[in-house]
């Protein structure tokens, strides 16, 4: 089949995905097209700012598709046509609902965030940690290298770690055993790469030689995080 076809497909299943479950996601939430936005209830010219639906869809388009021009040569060089199977599951099935229930539930909430409706609806220590969870994602999800994420990330995390009572010797072990599986990690892993020049073989080779390293990393790093006394034991 031309490479051509694979990407009408795609943009044929993005459509019924639209269609389809776009319907049910919309019927399941039920939103009430007379119920004002926190834009028309109170402006104020820098946060809440009411836009014509052009400006709102471009920003929502620069929003979604912000990591495509990363992953999407990455993925094709690696993976091939496949590659748009992983684009339309991902977006019908994850980006889009996630950025319509964000939407919606901020309708309900005269604007807040995510993390300050989960707080104020499970309390303010889940709040503090979805925050965390977004910082650390939006920052890993620049590829940044482990040094620079530590240097980024510590300093934000450290104030929760102590909150909640995790030793932060016990977490920093945490933190680098999962940089060392991330780098691994295909598609986007910086030691695959590396690895893969040095040895002049290709990425497809060394991630599947890679498989029980990664696996031997993940269980590491589960035992490390259930048993704190492996990392404490030399204090």
């Amino acid at each position: 089949m031309p490479s051509w076809m694979y990407f009408v497909l795609a943009l044929a299943g993005l459509l019924a995905g639209y269609c389809v479950y776009g319907a049910i996601v919309e019927k399941v939430f039920g939103p009430d097209p007379n119920r004002p936005t926190p834009a028309c209830k109170m402006p104020d010219g820098v946060d809440y700012v009411e836009m014509s639906p052009t400006k709102v869809f471009l920003i929502q388009l620069l929003n979604i598709a912000g990591l495509g021009p990363v992953f999407g040569p990455i993925l094709g060089a690696l993976y091939g046509p496949i590659a748009l199977l992983w684009v339309v599951i991902g977006c019908v099935f994850a980006g889009a609902v996630h950025d319509y229930f964000s939407g919606m539930l901020s309708v309900r909430y005269n604007g807040k965030s995510v993390p300050d409706i989960v707080g104020y609806n499970l309390g303010d220590l889940i709040k503090k940690l979805m925050r965390v969870f977004a910082v650390v994602l939006l920052i890993l999800g620049t590829f940044l290298e482990a040094a620079a994420i530590i240097m980024i990330v510590t300093p934000l995390l450290l104030p929760v770690i102590n909150a909640i009572g995790v030793d932060p010797v016990h977490f920093g072990i945490i933190m680098l055993t999962s940089f060392a599986v991330g780098g691994q990690t295909p598609p986007v892993g910086m030691t695959l790469f590396v690895g893969a020049s040095i040895a002049k073989i290709s990425i497809e080779r060394l991630s599947i030689a890679s498989i029980p390293y990664i696996l031997t990393l993940v269980v590491m790093l589960v035992i490390i995080a259930f048993v704190p006394q492996l990392s404490l034991c030399l204090i």
